[in-house]
């Protein structure tokens, strides 16, 4: 998103960006801590969508793009027509919390800062398609999703997902996330979901998601 703000502002020509997380030994008292927040799939598996999914699995990515002007792009990929992000903070849910150990996360049901919010995804993706006037939600084929896997996020993202593209639409839209394939590279997790779509419509050929 900044980057393509940064793009449009100030002229740029193309530039690198990229992720890189390392589950390192360096960093072990981080890694220990992660598996209290209750996000973590006890069977290293990431169940995106699926009816018996039970949190994601940590994994490693190497991850870079290129962004270019087109008119200097030797090779296209993908062409971005807008880009926009919104954050919904902390938070209060009505909800109980559905997941194991969430009252490390959630004390006294209070959602906190990691809390998905389908309310402000729904908002998100209302507002960026308002903005962008090139296409409209019915006219999707596909739709990379963040899938987590577990029973806090997916829901909230289905929510979000149903609301904005099933009204007005008459083929099926297909779902999909890359975290089933490869795991949640967490930070990098972004890119990898780009990576994957600008290959795999460039090949017309779609990974099909494992577990769904």
């Amino acid at each position: 998103m900044k980057r393509v703000k940064c793009a449009k502002r100030f002229g740029v020509d193309e530039f690198f960006f990229g992720g890189l997380p390392l589950l390192l030994a360096c960093l072990l008292d981080w890694h220990a801590n992660v598996p209290r927040l209750g996000v973590l799939s006890p069977d290293g598996s990431c169940k995106v969508f699926d009816k018996n999914c039970n949190g994601y699995a940590r994994s490693e990515a190497i991850t870079a793009l290129l962004l270019q002007k087109a008119k200097d792009s030797k090779r296209i990929y993908a062409t971005v027509l807008h880009a926009k992000t919104n954050c919904d903070g902390y938070k209060v849910s009505q909800k109980p919390p559905q997941f194991p150990h969430s009252h490390l996360l959630c004390p006294h049901q209070d959602s906190g800062i990691t809390y998905p919010s389908g309310e402000m995804q729904t908002k998100l993706l209302r507002e960026f398609y308002q903005e962008c006037d090139k296409v409209k939600p019915s006219d999707l084929s596909f739709l990379e999703a963040h899938g987590t896997g577990t029973k806090v996020g997916d829901p909230e993202e289905l929510q979000a997902i149903e609301e904005i593209f099933l009204p007005g639409r008459t083929v099926p839209l297909m779902i999909g996330s890359v975290k089933s394939n490869i795991g949640h590279t967490e930070p990098a997790s972004g890119l990898c979901s780009i990576t994957k779509v600008g290959i795999s419509m460039n090949c017309l050929n779609l990974p099909r998601p494992l577990f769904a």
